[in-house]
């Protein structure tokens, strides 16, 4: 829906469109006075450089936010949904913002004239009849909303001129031919990893603990009652069909084995130096590596080629160090380039890591379709962060006070 209205009217007038429909739930009635919950509309939400944001502001704002999430959710949502998704701070910030733009646009002297207000009032289907701009029924549905003709131009004056002014500021970012072959080459220079990925919980598993450690350790009942909650933290995963009596050692000895650092230790050192050996680009060696890593729930993996951009491996998680030396000019981890097989410590993995395959990015295969494309992901990009870095800016030297009896989603 959004996608029409934004090509009939254009960015400039969308928000004040989105604002409209607000209109359109006063009179049918999904925005009711049951939304205040009980409070005076001349309330306040909070403020913005001591200018209010209306209590009626922001339950026509909360509102439309909820029927949209209720729109993505089969119609449903709860009051449980609407704390956890922050609903209402996340309404009065886009507010807050939004009332930081529109005087810092009157500020810098961008106010919209009367002819574009009329202009932009007379584009509007809800005051139009056969088509056609028509006084009454416009009237009509300001009185119907509680709205007076001065009050709707002004805020119809200020939503112009918000739109203008992030028009202006999106008119900044500019994109270059060269910044789009960066990124086109950045984003097909690409690594595949193969990688083991040693857990501590792997080889705590394997640790020697024995039976009458166990027990001794299930005689104490503070421990028991551990013991007992780990079970019912995983009876439907781990432990899933398993009675708690024939796992209960079990859990005991793997709760024991977290003391045992230097087994652990000395456990990992030995899976790393025989991973270290025996990994290797051409994947001869993976079936005989693979079974002697099935004692401990390990195997050997493969990232498939990702981008330089990317600094994730999958189960292991943020792994830039890897990358750096999987990207690197030295090819550090590339045996096809000379490199070797290398161990990292990531978080309480132990990573054996080397570049399987290389990709390098062919700037000649560019073509004008791709250019375009990543000049419109690339002005998008550069779009946002301008945006979010200007408002970062200032909204720190804003004053700005929220009402927490009414915008707060924490627990009451």
């Amino acid at each position: 829906m959004f996608n029409v209205l934004r090509s009939k009217f254009g960015a400039v007038i969308l928000g004040l469109v989105i604002g409209f429909i607000g209109f359109v739930f006063v009179f049918s009635g999904v925005f009711n006075p049951r939304s205040t919950r009980g409070m005076h509309t001349g309330a306040v939400a909070g403020s913005v450089n001591g200018e209010a944001i209306t209590l009626t502001e922001f339950n026509r704002a909360f509102t439309q936010r909820v029927e949209m999430f209720k729109s993505f959710g089969g119609g449903k949502l709860t009051d449980e949904q609407i704390k956890m998704f922050r609903l209402k701070e996340s309404v009065f910030k886009d507010l807050a913002n939004r009332k930081l733009t529109e005087q810092f646009a009157a500020k810098s002297g961008m106010v919209a004239s009367d002819e574009e207000v009329k202009d932009k009032i007379q584009e509007i289907p809800a005051f139009q009849k056969e088509g056609k701009f028509d006084a009454v029924q416009y009237h009509n549905v300001l009185k119907a909303n509680n709205y007076v003709a001065g009050q709707f131009e002004d805020m119809m004056r200020k939503d112009i001129s918000t739109a203008q002014w992030n028009d202006f500021l999106k008119n900044r970012a500019k994109i270059s031919v060269a910044e789009v072959k960066s990124q086109y080459l950045s984003a097909h220079d690409r690594r595949n990893i193969k990688f083991v990925a040693i857990t501590t919980e792997a080889i705590r598993k394997k640790v020697n603990i024995t039976s009458d450690e166990a027990k001794k350790f299930l005689e104490d009942k503070a421990k028991a009652n551990l013991v007992k909650a780990q079970f019912e933290q995983k009876k439907d995963t781990e432990f899933k069909g398993k009675a708690f009596d024939l796992v209960k050692e079990q859990i005991a000895k793997d709760l024991l084995a977290v003391d045992k650092k230097d087994q652990i230790k000395a456990l990992t050192d030995e899976v790393a130096a025989r991973v270290l050996a025996d990994l290797g680009a051409d994947d001869k060696a993976d079936t005989k590596l693979n079974d002697y890593l099935k004692e401990y729930g390990l195997q050997v993996r493969v990232s498939g080629l990702q981008p330089r951009t990317n600094k994730s491996l999958n189960g292991v998680g943020e792994s830039g160090e890897i990358f750096k030396d999987a990207f690197g000019a030295e090819n550090a981890i590339a045996p096809v380039k000379g490199g070797k097989v290398k161990r990292y410590q990531i978080g309480l993995n132990t990573v054996i890591a080397l570049v399987k395959e290389i990709e390098v990015a062919d700037i000649s295969k560019l073509t004008a379709e791709e250019t375009e494309k990543e000049m419109k992901q690339l002005r998008s990009r550069k779009e946002r962060n301008f945006f979010d870095s200007w408002m970062k800016q200032i909204s720190h030297k804003a004053s700005i006070d929220m009402n927490p009896s009414i915008v707060s989603d924490a627990e009451g």
